[in-house]
């Protein structure tokens, strides 16, 4: 008995605690929210390497965490293909990169889902949609006209590029090939208005 607490009783105390943390992890994914991914893993791991069972560290890969750390670096690696895609597209349309547009953001709405984003308005920013997966960009050319580059980062594809319309609609795949409409416009930062006339009456008084 002394022998078995001597030889697996640190490590089997710390895969408990690794076993707790991996178990509050698959509870958070089915909740739809954030656990603490690989912690739980590598606590297993740590903990059978102080055993003579050291084999038995292979376990840490039922932590969850793997996969979601292996989707992060897909999606990272992905960007940066859609990215360089992108500034080849900027390059040979002349588009005026890095234009900030104070006081106007640019709205994001996706019908299927009800949900809307706003984003302040970047010219040449690349942004990402997961649900549905769009890669798209809002640019300004050197006549002053509004254009969107999008893709939807299927392999070999070749981004689109579409005059700007308020209100305008494109259409991606979603969970289960679904089709999603996003929906893109521009809108007046009221809030930043509000605040510069507020300011500006300010100082008027003094």
């Amino acid at each position: 008995m002394n022998d078995f607490i001597m030889n697996y009783g640190a490590g089997l105390l710390v895969c408990a605690v690794g076993l707790f943390f991996i178990i509050m992890t698959y509870a958070a994914h089915f909740a739809g929210s954030s656990g603490v991914p690989l912690c739980g893993g590598l606590l297993i791991a740590f903990g059978f390497l102080l055993t003579p069972k050291k084999y038995l560290a292979l376990l840490c890969f039922a932590d969850p965490g793997w996969i979601s750390l292996g989707y992060m670096i897909y999606s990272a690696m992905k960007k940066q293909e859609i990215e360089e895609k992108f500034q080849k597209i900027y390059a040979e349309r002349g588009f005026a990169q890095g234009r900030a547009f104070e006081g106007v953001q640019l709205r994001v709405y996706i019908h299927e889902r009800d949900e809307e984003l706003l984003y302040r308005l970047y010219t040449c920013s690349l942004f990402e949609l997961r649900i549905p997966k769009l890669y798209y960009a809002l640019c300004c050319d050197e006549d002053g006209n509004f254009m969107v580059v999008a893709d939807r980062g299927r392999k070999g594809e070749v981004p689109e590029i579409l005059p700007f319309e308020d209100g305008m609609k494109i259409t991606a795949k979603g969970d289960g090939k679904k089709d999603y409409t996003v929906e893109l416009s521009m809108i007046v930062d009221d809030i930043s208005d509000e605040e510069d006339e507020q300011e500006d009456g300010i100082q008027n008084k003094r």
